[in-house]
C-alpha cells in the first residue's frame, strides 16, 4: 500500500497492472528522478526524502517480482525484463546522486561521477560514508536480482527444451 503504483492502480480502479501501465510507471519514475537530480542550486533534504521513498518503492517491486514469480506469473519477455531492468539501474544511479548532491552539495556532474565509481566499486566518497554503504549494499541487491532473473532463465530454457523431446 505504500507504492505509487498501488495507488494509482486504486484511483484508475484496474486490479492488475497492464505491461503497458508498468513501463509507463518506470519511465515516469525515472524522469522524475532526472528532474530531482537537476534541480537548481542545492538539493533539499525534501527531494532527498522523496529520491529514498521512491528508490525503497521500486526495491519492494523488484523484490516482489524477483520472489513472487509463482504468484505474478511469468514475465511478458525476458527482453522487457531485462530492459525495465536496466531503468531500474539508472533510477539506483540517479537516486544515489541525488543523496551525494544533498550532502555534499556538489554539481549534477560530481554526483554522477560519484555515484558511478561506488557502483563499479573503484571508489568511496569521502564525506558520506554511509551513504556509500547503502549503495553498495544495493548494488549487491540489484546483481543478486539480476542472477535470480538469469539463473531462473537458465533453468526455464532446459526444461522448455525437455518437454519438447
Amino acid at each position: 500500500m505504500f507504492v505509487p503504483s498501488v495507488w494509482i492502480q486504486i484511483c484508475l480502479r484496474k486490479r492488475r497492472a497492464g505491461t503497458s501501465f508498468i513501463d509507463g510507471y518506470v519511465i515516469v519514475i525515472t524522469i522524475i528522478l532526472v528532474c530531482l537530480l537537476v534541480w537548481p542550486d542545492h538539493v533539499p533534504r525534501f527531494i532527498a526524502i522523496l529520491a529514498a521513498y521512491l528508490l525503497a518503492t521500486n526495491i519492494i517491486i523488484l523484490l516482489n517480482v524477483l520472489f513472487l514469480k509463482k504468484l505474478l506469473g511469468p514475465p511478458a519477455s525476458d527482453e522487457r525484463s531485462l530492459l525495465l531492468f536496466f531503468l531500474n539501474v539508472i533510477q539506483v544511479v540517479l537516486t544515489f546522486a541525488i543523496f551525494y548532491r544533498c550532502k555534499l552539495s556538489i554539481s549534477v556532474g560530481k554526483a554522477l561521477f560519484k555515484t558511478l565509481l561506488v557502483f563499479g566499486t573503484i571508489g568511496s566518497v569521502d564525506g558520506a560514508e554511509t551513504i556509500v554503504g547503502f549503495q553498495i549494499a544495493t548494488d549487491f541487491l540489484l546483481l543478486a536480482v539480476f542472477l535470480g532473473f538469469f539463473v531462473g532463465n537458465l533453468g526455464r530454457g532446459r526444461s522448455d527444451k525437455g518437454q519438447g523431446n
